[in-house]
């Protein structure tokens, strides 16, 4: 009997010290060819990933995050030549996060090319920085090709 009550205990135990993992991923085929997974890590928040045709977006409630969509190569290297002429770079670490005051008010973007793939990616938002780091904290794109 004891060693029934001390295995519940320890099962009970492992139980409340496991936190809940939860995700939620669309995979596009892009123009490039690749075919690029989106993987939105929602665990303890709100947030939602949702694809709006060759889009993605990132909310929370009513309120949408990050919009992002897909480039190609030589897109890639428009924006990429933009954000240097016109924006001011926050963080260019693999990818680059910058900010660009636009007419609708300051965007905190994200340029990235997908690893082993064509494809880049351009993220926007008008969202405060702390908001844009933590939702792209959960965010994964991986070419599944």
């Amino acid at each position: 009997m004891k060693k029934i009550i001390v295995s519940v205990v320890l099962i009970g135990a492992l139980l409340v010290g496991c936190s809940a993992h939860s995700n939620v991923s669309y995979t596009f085929n892009v123009e490039t060819g690749d075919s690029i997974k989106v993987e939105l890590d929602t665990s303890d928040s709100d947030y939602k990933l949702r694809a709006d045709g060759s889009r993605f977006i990132v909310n929370e409630g009513d309120n949408d995050i990050i919009t992002g969509i897909f480039l190609t190569t030589e897109m890639y290297a428009q924006y990429e030549t933009a954000i240097n002429e016109t924006g001011t770079v926050l963080e260019s670490d693999g990818y680059i996060f910058y900010e660009y005051d636009g007419e609708a008010g300051t965007e905190r973007n994200i340029l990235l090319m997908v690893p082993d793939s064509e494809t880049g990616v351009i993220m926007g938002s008008r969202e405060d920085e702390e908001t844009v780091r933590e939702v792209y904290s959960r965010l994964s794109l991986t070419n599944e090709k």
